[in-house]
């Protein structure tokens, strides 16, 4: 199967937002590291984290460093999925040549036909909206907040599973040695029930 560096992890993410390239099939887990391979990420086919390996705890020492590492393995790890879900479906030479023409900057990526915005178009959706009755408006999940066993370490992903902060007692991270660290950002990161109902117990360093 093909391999993503950052960059064309980045412009397939981009792509997909834009046209829905994410066809979800149920591929084997995947990983992903930060650009420094201070860290490295597992996630499944529902992009759940199962597994974090901390690769060079030095460079993980600071939050700011600790939640770049993490934002950019996740990202990595998830756009493994991707292509692996990609390439299920025998679709990802196609989005791979489109990313590549992106990358170059021959084409972009098509945002959708603009809707008719003409009186008469205008007449006519409010007539089939009224014969259907009101649909109900898609509504993003929610964020998903996560706490490590120990209490020192909180993480917030999106609903749709980017990481969008991490939180951490300083003074904690400073000693934890490699396992401790991985097995917590593990737990914070899984969404699992337990890591939603912990108490965040850290104290300053942390980032949004």
């Amino acid at each position: 199967m093909p391999h993503l560096d950052h960059e064309g992890t980045a412009l397939l993410h981009r792509i997909q937002a834009l046209e829905g390239a994410d066809v979800a099939r149920d591929v084997a887990p995947t990983s992903g590291r930060d650009e420094a391979e201070r860290l490295e990420i597992t996630v499944d086919a529902a992009r759940r984290v199962t597994r974090v390996v901390v690769l060079d705890p030095s460079g993980l020492r600071t939050p700011e460093r600790l939640q770049t590492a993490a934002r950019e393995a996740l990202r990595a790890a998830d756009g493994a999925r991707l292509l692996a879900s990609l390439t299920a479906s025998g679709t990802a030479q196609a989005w791979l040549e489109k990313a590549d023409a992106l990358r170059r900057g021959e084409v972009r990526p098509d945002p959708g036909r603009r809707p008719d915005v003409s009186r008469a178009a205008s007449v006519q959706r409010r007539l089939r909206k009224s014969a259907r009755g009101d649909a109900p408006r898609s509504v993003p999940p929610p964020p998903v907040v996560g706490v490590s066993d120990n209490g020192y370490l909180r993480v917030t992903r999106s609903g749709t599973g980017e990481l969008h902060r991490l939180e951490v007692d300083l003074e904690w991270l400073q000693a934890a040695d490699t396992g401790r660290l991985a097995d917590a950002l593990t737990q914070a990161m899984s969404g699992s029930p337990a890591s939603r109902t912990t108490a965040y117990r850290g104290h300053d360093g942390t980032t949004a």
